[in-house]
Formats: structure tokens, sequence, C-alpha cells
């Protein structure tokens, strides 16, 4: 409720109308425990409405559970708490958590995106970072956007790059001149030819399927009809487009692809991943594979 009231997360704001002393009392937990918790609230800076109701609700609920939260379960809140503030204390550091957090969580790649109009853009120095804190076996993929060569080969000379992510109308002679492996994006609507271009661009490492959006390149959102997807086709078919937990494991069911790509649909906000979201999604994509 005060979130709603509020319509922010912030520190002034659950410092000033949550009190220490009252959770202590109606957790049943220590003074020391309940004001860790009312800190974990106070650090999450710029944080969604949506993010502190739920985050309300979840201490809310645990706290109904005869009137007692347990020194382990306050101490799980409060990290949990802490671990989102990091999340939403600025782009870079949400990026590097973000990655972080996916690959421990079991991912196989991590999508960096250097494309300025995005809100998900990252720079190099932001890059190095991530990059630097992955732990092994995470491939690091770089996202262009009809960029210039040049740019595509300082970030590579900064970056280090497993694989390269071509999102816009790049010519296959284009995508292969970087002596990376490649993935070439495309939109999809009716009048796209799949399997045409998978022979155009046949030394793809894999063809990213997205919804067509006449205004953005990618992470819309939007999901576009599966059913244009052939049923046999000469490259790996890597599938995108208004994926969610909601339906991750009908796209792995229905469309038995090489990988799915997820970004809109496990952020609380563009740009600012949701690692409940990650899970759940991971889950979901896991059952799909065993069904």
């Amino acid at each position: 409720q005060m979130a709603k009231l509020s319509g922010d997360v912030n520190k002034a704001t659950f410092l000033s109308q949550l009190n220490t002393n009252v959770l202590a009392t109606s957790l049943g937990t220590s003074g020391e425990e309940a004001a860790t918790l009312v800190n974990a609230f106070g650090n999450l800076q710029g944080a969604s409405q949506s993010v502190g109701e739920n985050m309300a609700s979840t201490l809310g609920n645990t706290a109904r559970l005869n009137g007692v939260l347990p020194k382990q379960v306050a101490s799980d809140i409060a990290g949990s708490m802490e671990e989102m503030a990091l999340f939403s204390k600025g782009t870079g550091e949400n990026f590097a958590m973000a990655a972080i957090q996916a690959a421990k969580l079991g991912v196989d790649a991590i999508g960096l995106v250097f494309y300025p109009p995005s809100p998900r853009n990252v720079e190099i120095e932001q890059a190095q970072q991530i990059v630097r804190d992955l732990p092994a076996f995470t491939t690091v993929v770089a996202l262009f956007v009809n960029e210039q060569q040049a740019r595509i080969r300082e970030v590579l000379a900064n970056v280090a790059i497993d694989c390269i992510q071509f999102h816009g109308e790049e010519a296959a002679e284009d995508c292969r001149i970087y002596a990376k492996p490649y993935i070439k994006a495309l939109q999809i609507h009716a009048g796209v030819n799949i399997s045409g271009l998978a022979k155009h661009y046949h030394d793809a490492a894999g063809l990213l399927l997205d919804a067509y959006h006449p205004d953005v390149k990618g992470g819309s959102g939007h999901s576009f009809d599966w059913d244009l997807i052939p049923k046999q086709c000469d490259l790996p078919i890597i599938l995108a487009g208004g994926l969610s937990v909601e339906n991750a494991k009908q796209a792995v069911q229905t469309v038995r692809p090489y990988a799915l790509d997820v970004s809109s649909g496990v952020e609380i906000k563009k740009g600012f991943k949701d690692v409940a979201k990650m899970a759940a999604f991971i889950t979901q994509v896991n059952e799909g594979d065993r069904s």
C-alpha cells in the first residue's frame, strides 16, 4: 500500500513510513534483523511501483505466517532485497548484475547491446566489466544494428566477444568479415522467406527470428505467428519476440528451436532485468524441453 501511495520505492519513503520497531514486533524478529530489512527497502533507488508492491506483498504474506518471521527467512528476504537494490541503482550495474545472475541460473549466452537508441545499450567500459565478472563457459554475444565497421572492430578489440549478432539490414558479406561466428536476426512477417534467407546467410551460426516492428529493431515485446517458421531449416533457429514466462514452455514445444532469446519478457521495465522472472523463464524452458 505504501508503494502505491508513493508511486516509487526509495529510501526517504520507506524510512519515513516503515518504523523498524513496529516491523520487528509484527514479524517477531529482532530489531537488528528488522533494520536490515528496512535498509534493504531503503536502498532500492529507482525501482518501479510494481516492484515495490510485489516486495511489500511478499514481506506481508511472510509476516502473516503465525505472526513470526524465522531468522533464516528474514535473512533470505533481506539478501534478496539487497540484490534487487543493485539491479536498480544504475544502468551499468544493472546490466552487470543481470548478466551474472543469468549465467548463474544456467543461460548459455549473454547479449551485449551496442546500439545507442536502445535502452539496453552498453558502452565498452560497461561491457568489459560484465565480461570480466562472468563465469566460465558463458558465451558473450555482441549485438549491432547497421553499425559502421570501425565501431564493430573497436568493440571487438576491447571486449572479449565470442559471437556477433547483426540485427539490421546487413548483407551476408558484411557479416562474415570479422572472423567471428555470427547470428543474423530477421524481422518476421508474412512476406519473409526464411528458408531463402538461410541459404543467403549460409555460413551464419544461426538465424534469430524476431517480430517485425516498423520503428524498433528488436526488444519490442511483440510476438509473431510461429506458423511462419519452416519445419526444416538449413540453419539453427533462435526464437525471439514476445517471449515471457507465460509462453516459454509453449514456444519450445511448438517451434522446437535451437534456442530462445528473451529480453523484455524478463524485465521489470526496459533495461531492468528481474531475477525472479529470469529463473521462472528458465524453468519453463527446461520443462518444455523435457516434454
